[in-house]
């Protein structure tokens, strides 16, 4: 009797790229586990702590900024894996973006980190998964999750369930789009940072205004 050989399920896989504003992201990371806003230009205080304790641990992420603490030791790293050569002009863009912002204040670094890992999962997962890949804007979600949930299953060819289709109505907040955008400050700060960072041009593809 002949074996019956299965592909392997990841073949049937799809992939979702889910983008949000660069300045809701770094918002939201500027706040730290105590539920305290960090200051925008707030020292990286995190190098000079080990984590050798919980009680460090905690303090670290009381008083400094995690991600741009990661950016050399995590995502350049991380980066250079998926480098394809020389030829490779995603990566290039990303590395170029890293290196403009190595002297730059920690939220500068994170809009710098932002587009890098944009692009960079862009690239890969629509080379890898074709049809089987979805661009979707998390404000595009907010507004009208349903729709864009049934997006998602039909990748699969799978119909929107209805619980699925009741909690994204009960849980989804839209006012969590912007509000950043609540703090006079926080406007100069981003116009200025993602210049810095080299994303307006990545930013006005994606559709978001970089003001």
């Amino acid at each position: 009797m002949t074996p019956t050989t299965r592909p392997p399920p990841w073949r049937e896989a799809s992939f979702v790229h889910l983008v949000r504003d660069p300045r809701s992201v770094v918002w939201s990371q500027l706040t730290t586990a105590s539920g305290e806003r960090v200051r925008m230009d707030w020292p990286l205080v995190g190098r000079l702590l080990p984590f050798s304790s919980g009680a460090l641990r905690r303090v670290f992420s009381d008083h400094a900024y995690f991600g741009a603490y990661q950016l050399d030791e995590y995502f350049e790293a991380g980066v250079r894996c998926l480098d394809d050569g020389p030829d490779d002009d995603a990566l290039t863009s990303a590395l170029r973006r890293l290196d403009a912002v190595r002297e730059a204040p920690p939220y500068v670094k994170a809009l710098a980190l932002w587009g890098a890992q944009v692009e960079i999962c862009h690239r890969h997962a629509q080379s890898a998964f074709g049809s089987r890949f979805l661009w979707l804007r998390y404000e595009d979600l907010c507004d009208v999750p349903c729709e864009h949930l049934r997006s998602i299953y039909d990748l699969q060819n799978r119909p929107l369930p209805d619980p699925v289709r009741k909690c994204a109505r009960r849980t989804i907040d839209p006012s969590r789009r912007r509000r950043w955008a609540d703090i006079p400050t926080a406007e100069k700060h981003f116009r200025e940072g993602t210049e810095r960072a080299q994303i307006t041009d990545l930013m006005r593809d994606l559709g978001y205004d970089p003001l």
